[in-house]
């Protein structure tokens, strides 16, 4: 027997019409992960955008939460109406390890079943609506260092699932973001990318074709002195840096909770 949550998305035909009659384009927006700082974000960005915006709720209890503030609530395991004609963007802003680290497979694996599981009714549900997920990865998947390779492994892993999940959907598209540290909205840097300017990066990619993009300096400059150091052990493997010892990539904040 399946034990998966289930999230039904029915396709009806109440599709918004303009005065002569003619179907007005329309997009429904889901955020996993709308508790962190990015899945706000995401969110407000979305509504301003006239998007129709639902906060996913792992359970009743977050729900409720969620919903303080007015904001459209689903739970998984309700049904959520897809317009007929709508296009169907799925921003997944946390699944997996919430910080870097070495967790436990036994306290991960079980999560990240469930919210993939979850992801996946949803787009199964579609019913041939065009979809769009973005993943909001880290740059810690692509090159990880001795002490956050398991936290860069589940992303990894992550993403191997979804795209195997889009895969199996015509019309379906996965793109992903590769971010490094992610500073606060109000402050200025040059070096990370900051939420605000995330959230803009994941719009015009949910305009786009599904493709993928490294996110923020800090990232970019991480990314090449990983390939350096990895051409470094090949050619020279008696004088090659360790890897993690002598380069420091600040914590990702991109899936913190807001205090």
């Amino acid at each position: 027997m399946d034990s998966r949550p289930t999230l039904d998305v029915d396709a009806t035909p109440s599709a918004p019409q303009g005065s002569d009659g003619v179907t007005a384009p329309t997009t429904v927006t889901v955020v996993v992960g709308p508790r962190t700082r990015l899945g706000a974000a995401v969110a407000a960005r979305a509504a301003a955008a006239g998007s129709a915006v639902h906060l996913l709720a792992r359970d009743r209890a977050e729900a409720g939460e969620l919903a303080v503030g007015g904001s459209s609530v689903v739970v998984a395991g309700d049904t959520l109406d897809l317009p007929a004609g709508a296009a169907l963007r799925v921003v997944v802003c946390a699944l997996g390890p919430v910080h870097p680290g070495s967790p436990a497979v036994a306290d991960v694996s079980d999560a990240v079943r469930r919210d993939v599981d979850t992801v996946q009714r949803l787009i199964d549900a579609a019913h041939g609506s065009p979809v769009h997920v973005v993943l909001v990865s880290s740059i810690i998947a692509v090159a990880p260092d001795e002490s956050r390779r398991s936290y860069g492994g589940w992303k990894a892993v992550v993403e191997a699932e979804l795209r195997r999940i889009v895969g199996q959907h015509p019309g379906a598209g996965l793109s992903v973001v590769y971010p490094g540290r992610i500073s606060d909205s109000t402050g200025r840097s040059l070096l990370h990318t900051t939420y605000t300017r995330l959230a803009a990066a994941i719009d015009a990619l949910l305009d786009g074709p599904p493709t993928s993009r490294v996110a923020g300096l800090d990232a970019r400059l991480w990314l090449l002195v990983h390939g350096l150091v990895v051409a470094a052990g090949s050619l020279f493997p008696g004088r090659a840096v360790r890897r993690g010892h002598d380069r420091s990539l600040p914590d990702s904040t991109s899936e913190r909770r807001p205090a």
